[in-house]
């Protein structure tokens, strides 16, 4: 003798097991459309936008830079220059390459920072003396000569010693500012503008920055 309501709870049952199912269906369909979306936006995130190049000279050496990298779009306008500013980051061993300031002229306009160490820098040296950043000594200038306060921090166990002349902030800016000078091989000399927070990085800086003054064909550093 049949049971009343057995066959309307199994249509229930299988009606319940089928909605089940589509529901585990859309759920795996879900997750592989936001993996196949992750995944995509991984691969794009890590795809870098083609870097365009424009062409300079200065005094007869043809250089190839970043458009990226200039200071000002002027600069993408001409092939002939007497001067080139940029903004380059080195990579200095933290987790954010250190944003620098990068101007190349001819050598005649600017002489290296290791050669005023000796010509001119010395002459001016008041008697203390800083410390603080390993391996290097700090100089003060003397004020009354027109640096302002000025330091010049320089290797004192090297003939061609690294030389950087440091500025204390201005107004409310956090930092001081580093200029250093280089001549290249090239007949260039290349002027580099840095936070003196970047000084811990000293050894290291020389590397990544003659990295890319040779790939951009302004030669090599010859202090």
């Amino acid at each position: 003798m049949p049971i009343k309501g057995l066959v309307p709870n199994r249509e229930v049952l299988q009606n319940l097991i089928g909605l089940a199912l589509i529901v585990a269906l859309l759920a795996i369909g879900a997750g592989y459309a936001l993996d196949a979306m992750s995944r995509h936006q991984r691969e794009t995130a890590g795809k870098k936008a083609p870097e365009s190049f424009v062409s300079a000279n200065i005094s007869g050496v043809a250089l190839t830079l970043p458009k990226s990298a200039l200071s000002s779009a002027d600069q993408s306008n001409t092939d002939f220059s007497d001067r080139i500013d940029m903004k380059i980051a080195l990579d200095l061993g933290d987790a954010t390459p250190e944003t620098v300031g990068l101007t190349l002229v001819p050598k005649a306009r600017a002489r290296a920072s290791a050669a005023l160490l000796d010509s001119v820098y010395l002459q001016h040296f008041s008697p203390e003396e800083k410390r603080g950043i390993s391996g290097l000594i700090g100089k003060p200038l003397i004020g009354s000569d027109g640096y302002g306060g000025e330091t010049v921090w320089y290797d004192p166990l090297q003939a061609d010693p690294f030389v950087a002349k440091c500025a204390p902030p201005l107004g409310e800016e956090s930092t001081g500012q580093c200029l250093r000078t280089l001549v290249l091989d090239s007949g260039l000399s290349a002027v580099l503008g840095f936070s003196d927070t970047a000084l811990i990085h000293w050894r290291q800086i020389d590397t990544p920055l003659a990295a890319f003054l040779d790939r951009i064909g302004a030669g090599k550093p010859i202090r």
